[in-house]
């Protein structure tokens, strides 16, 4: 089963390091059951506390206050 690390950071000072930890621990339980049995892709979701430093491999998702104009989405 392909793995995924995924790294949850904010670029917020409306949330902070131990408020991503709880989601991202929530986000990988939903992950194991929901997810990987239908799809067959497993994933951990990290919180990490440096938005600046995210190490080779993982796929970041960004907590951001605002988006420039044309950029990304958000849900």
């Amino acid at each position: 089963m392909l793995s995924i690390k995924v790294a949850l950071l904010s670029k917020t000072k409306a949330v902070q390091l131990p408020d991503l930890a709880h989601v991202a621990g929530a986000l990988t339980t939903q992950v194991a059951h929901d997810f990987s049995p239908i799809w067959g892709v497993d994933a951990t979701v990290t919180a990490l506390p440096d938005h600046t430093k995210v190490p080779a491999g993982y796929w970041p998702i960004f907590l951001v206050d605002n988006l420039p104009p044309d950029e990304g989405g958000f849900h």
